[in-house]
């Protein structure tokens, strides 16, 4: 978030029929894997960006983790689950 903490890690993303990025599944909360769930927002709520010195992407938004883990869980059922 603003602030540089760790609120989730995109897994996922999710791509509307005119190939237009409609969403960003986040796991959320839990411990090595234990307790988390996955949330959507919406990819105007996320700033993505590469950090070249790192050589990696980072994404931010303005929430919380207690407010992330506080929206409702997305799963990946019925026409989601492969």
């Amino acid at each position: 978030n603003a602030g540089g903490q760790t609120i989730g890690e995109i897994k996922d993303v999710v791509v509307s029929g005119d190939k237009a990025v409609s969403g960003f599944i986040l796991s959320v909360g839990g411990f090595l894997g234990m307790g988390q769930h996955y949330v959507v927002v919406d990819p105007s709520a996320v700033t993505v960006s590469y950090d070249a010195n790192d050589k990696k992407w980072l994404a931010k938004m303005n929430a919380t983790a207690d407010q992330l883990k506080a929206a409702p869980a997305f799963t990946y059922d019925g026409k989601w689950k492969s």
